[in-house]
C-alpha cells in the first residue's frame, strides 16, 4: 500500500511539472452539460494550464437544486494533448429535499424534507479533447461526504461535454 502511494504520488508530482494546457485550443471558459450528479448545466475555468475551477448545478438525490464548486489538479499521466486526468475537491450545497446518504448509525439512507444540506466531496476524472475543436468531454467520479444536517457519505459519478468560445 506504502509503495503504491508513494509511486502514485512520484507520477502525480512528475507529471503536473510537464507544461501542458488542458483545455481546448488553450481557452480560460468553458460551459455545457453534465449528466449524472448532478444533471443539469457545467461550467469550468482554467486558473493556470495544471488548475481549474469547476462548478456544476443540476437535479441530484442531494437536493435539487444541487449546486457544487471544485479545485482540480490536471496532470498529463500519458503524455498525450487530447487526454487528461484530474483530482481534486469541492462542496456541495443541496437545498430542497435529499435522499441517498448512507448513515451507518442510522442503519440504512437518510432523508432530509427540505431544508439546505452541505457536503463535501472528492473528485477524479478524465478529460478527452478532440483534436482541432472547441469541446471537451469529462467523466468523472468521487466520494461525497455529508456533514448537514446529518452525516453521511455517498459516491458521484457523472459524464458530461463542455463547449470553449472564442
Amino acid at each position: 500500500m506504502q509503495k503504491a502511494f508513494l509511486f502514485l504520488t512520484s507520477v502525480f508530482l512528475f507529471s503536473i511539472t510537464v507544461f501542458a494546457q488542458f483545455t481546448p485550443n488553450g481557452k480560460q471558459l468553458g460551459f455545457g452539460l453534465t449528466l449524472g450528479e448532478p444533471l443539469g448545466a457545467s461550467v469550468a475555468y482554467s486558473l493556470t494550464p495544471q488548475t481549474s475551477l469547476q462548478g456544476a448545478i443540476g437535479l441530484s438525490y442531494f437536493g435539487s437544486p444541487r449546486i457544487q464548486a471544485d479545485h482540480l489538479w490536471h496532470f498529463d499521466a500519458f503524455r498525450n494533448s487530447e487526454f487528461s486526468l484530474y483530482a481534486g475537491a469541492g462542496a456541495v450545497i443541496g437545498i430542497g429535499e435529499g435522499k441517498g446518504l448512507w448513515n451507518d448509525t442510522k442503519a440504512g439512507f437518510y432523508y432530509r424534507k427540505s431544508g439546505l444540506g452541505l457536503a463535501v466531496r472528492g473528485v477524479f476524472g478524465a478529460k478527452f479533447i478532440p483534436q482541432g475543436t472547441d469541446f471537451d468531454i469529462f467523466v468523472e467520479m468521487g466520494p461525497l461526504f455529508g456533514l448537514v444536517p446529518d452525516f453521511g457519505s455517498a459516491f458521484d459519478a457523472a459524464l458530461g461535454v463542455r463547449f470553449y468560445p472564442n
